[in-house]
């Protein structure tokens, strides 16, 4: 079934036809198809001329060796990544694409995984070098059984190392290449550095870097825009803002959708209701659509059309919160395969999920996933969160950083804080500091919610010592029976800084006395007085618990 959406869904973007009616006849032999479906098509680019252009000549420029960034800015629905979807019909480009999402947080190389898992970068790989490739299964754990195992590296030797070996493999694809990244505002900042490596390491490559992004949420201290202003210093990024739709783009974008003009009265309730947002207009004139309703309200009523079936698939879909396999989403559904291979079929031809990448779906637009989360009651919510986590940590080389928020979201503390630990040290691997962090005080905050007792103040004591900084200053701010269980801790921290201050100030060869009560200790056989060593405190560890990850 997924073969027939892939090839449906190509046939029209580049052609402009349908599968042939064998190919449909054995479709139709899969699943029961109504007579009045018919398969989702692009909606139709209207207007956008002077960007048309300006895109059109970014990518001669690529083209001819001269690598650079496009970035397609906009707010959510204005046609950002329309735009981009424009490159796919450049003659003898090799595409490579990926998107990032806000549910889980940014992923380190995230964006960069995926573009190396797409068709035309992975039948290649096989041709790269050991060393490449023993970098590469950092990223890309199926890769192990080809490659090296990696070793530890230093921070700088990392990045140089590994920054190499994707750029070597991107750009082994083929020429000229598209690299395609879209809503970049929540991409993770390795991905956008490798962005600025491969332009400025390889000047002469024939490469165009095309990323979408709301404007409204990159500000000066985002990673995006560190690389935005970098790549304009050297002339190799240009920026093109989509805005909303006229009055009279709207009327050439709804005549062109339905086959017809619209009569003034409806042209006016159209353009009203949307306010010119081309996802608003789409969605309005689709078949079925109740007349005047807002944008958002349109989408509602929309997934409220489907079966119960692919209703409950969209919402489990939606809580997944990125592409999904179909294995995932039917583990997570708990349909039999007949309801279940219908049920995605449908939400298919309603072009509500689309094919993404080699073996996944997508929802077509971020709004749509919103609208079909918002649908799930609390209760339904922590439901299905429970069977996603459950489904991700059962499927292949699935990240620690997505299974984790699913367990969180559904209640099940004690997996959680297991799976955020897990990705701090995934994290710590790739020496991406800042998600290591990230993942130890979410953990460390969770943990005030586990039973009281000897594992879980262990646990604490774990994390905290994981964390950069002392322990006394990592336990502020924490949750009141976080800091209770490390306060001994903290005390003989301050205790020991104390005693080496001291020491430093004392003339040489005079002793630190001990405190008040206790006497000095004599020195032992064959040791003679004198300063003790202050070498580095080795901390005892706590029990770990069966199945716990090593510290």
């Amino acid at each position: 079934m997924r073969a027939y959406h892939v090839c449906a869904a190509t046939l029209e973007r580049e052609l402009g036809i349908d599968p042939s009616p064998e190919t449909r006849a054995v479709y139709e032999s899969l699943v029961t198809v109504g007579q009045a479906e018919k398969t989702p098509g692009t909606p139709p680019f209207t207007g956008r001329a002077a960007e048309r252009a300006r895109l059109a000549a970014v990518w001669r420029a690529a083209a001819s060796g001269h690598p650079r960034l496009v970035l397609v800015t906009g707010e959510a629905g204005v046609g950002k990544t329309r735009l981009a979807d424009e490159l796919r019909a450049q003659p003898g480009a090799v595409t490579a694409e990926a998107r990032a999402y806000p549910a889980e947080g940014p992923l380190a190389y995230g964006v960069a995984a995926a573009w190396l898992r797409s068709a035309p970068v992975a039948a290649r790989l096989s041709r790269l070098g050991r060393p490449d490739l023993t970098e590469l299964a950092r990223l890309l754990p199926e890769l192990a059984a080809r490659a090296t195992p990696p070793e530890p590296l230093p921070e700088a030797e990392l990045r140089h190392r590994l920054l190499g070996a994707i750029g070597r493999a991107l750009l082994a694809a083929g020429a000229p290449l598209q690299l395609i990244v879209d809503d970049a505002q929540w991409a993770d900042a390795q991905s956008l550095r490798l962005i600025h490596y491969l332009i400025r390491s390889a000047p002469s490559a024939r490469l165009l870097v095309a990323a979408t992004a709301r404007r409204e949420e990159l500000d000066e201290n985002h990673p995006l825009t560190a690389v935005t202003t970098a790549l304009h210093a050297l002339g190799r990024c240009t920026e093109i803002g989509l805005s909303r739709l006229s009055r009279e783009e709207t009327a050439m974008l709804a005549e062109r959708i339905t086959g017809a003009a619209l009569d003034p009265p409806g042209l006016d309730r159209l353009y009203g209701d949307s306010e010119g947002n081309p996802l608003f207009v789409v969605e309005a004139l689709r078949p079925g659509a109740p007349a005047a309703q807002k944008g958002p309200a349109v989408i509602a009523g929309r997934l409220a059309r489907l079966s119960p079936a692919a209703a409950a698939a969209a919402g489990v879909a939606a809580a997944i919160g990125q592409a999904f396999t179909a294995d995932v989403l039917a583990a997570s559904t708990g349909l039999d395969e007949q309801a279940f291979v219908a049920a995605l079929d449908e939400l298919w031809r309603r072009g509500i999920v689309r094919a993404q990448g080699p073996n996944a779906y997508d929802f077509s637009h971020g709004r749509i996933r919103d609208a079909a989360y918002a649908a799930l009651g609390p209760p339904r919510r922590r439901h299905v969160h429970l069977a996603v986590a459950r489904a991700l940590e059962r499927s292949e080389h699935a990240a620690a950083a997505a299974i984790a928020p699913h367990y969180e979201h559904a209640g099940a503390t004690a997996e959680a804080v297991r799976w955020h630990e897990r990705a701090a040290e995934a994290a710590q691997w790739l020496h991406a500091h800042a998600d290591a962090v990230r993942a130890l005080e979410r953990a460390l905050a969770l943990s005030g919610e586990l039973p009281d007792g000897p594992d879980t103040a262990g646990l604490q004591l774990r994390l905290l010592t994981a964390l950069p900084g002392r322990p006394g200053d990592r336990a502020a701010g924490q949750p009141a029976r976080v800091s209770a269980a490390v306060q001994p801790l903290a005390v003989l921290d301050r205790d020991l800084a104390q005693r080496r201050q001291r020491r430093r100030l004392l003339p040489p060869g005079r002793r630190i006395p001990p405190p008040p009560g206790r006497t000095a200790a004599r020195p032992g056989p064959g040791r003679t007085a004198g300063p003790p060593a202050c070498g580095p405190v080795r901390w005892p560890r706590p029990p770990r618990r069966p199945g716990a990850p090593p510290p």
